[in-house]
């Protein structure tokens, strides 16, 4: 069941100061700028629009270094238990928790029906402390049970478990 109502606003923001001295009969050179990048989506099902949230923080063992998201039969929201099956996905937030250097996660992987698919440790790299942000504000990525409905996280080596937020915004029923 689709919640009553949600919107969200997702940005990526850069900002620098960067000087350079040109030596005592010069000016120093200054650059300073910032970019900002805002994509609103209001409820419903359309471009630019949202109806399912999926937000957890979940940890990975060395282990058990694969953990699978069924985006499409098996995740709950978190306001009632309702399951949660998106048909296309417009947001994906992975911040990685884990402080060690060599504790990489990947996003991606080698599963039959994952939403994106390659050989395992070929996905996307989070690093430590590093965030990756993947949105298609207009007609999302296309989900489908079954087929393409895993979003695949794997551990990329070491012996500390990784631990990470995840939160997804898309269209579902």
């Amino acid at each position: 069941m689709a919640l009553d109502n949600l919107t969200a606003n997702v940005q990526a923001v850069v900002n620098w100061y960067a000087a350079k001295s040109n030596g005592a009969s010069f000016a120093d050179t200054v650059d300073q700028d910032a970019i900002k990048i805002t994509q609103a989506f209001a409820y419903g099902t359309a471009s630019e629009q949202v109806n399912q949230i999926y937000a957890d923080e979940r940890t990975i063992s060395a282990a058990t270094p694969v953990d699978d998201i069924d985006l499409s039969g098996i995740l709950t929201d978190f306001f009632s238990g309702d399951l949660i099956r998106f048909t296309s996905i417009k947001v994906i937030f992975v911040y990685n928790e884990n402080q060690t250097e060599l504790h990489i996660l990947y996003m991606g992987g080698n599963t039959g029906n994952a939403l994106f698919r390659g050989a395992s440790l070929c996905g996307v790299p989070v690093y430590p402390g590093g965030v990756q942000l993947l949105t298609a504000p207009f007609a999302g990525i296309p989900v489908s049970n079954g087929v393409n409905d895993v979003l695949r996280l794997e551990h990329g080596g070491g012996t500390q478990d990784i631990t990470y937020m995840v939160i997804v915004l898309g269209v579902g029923t």
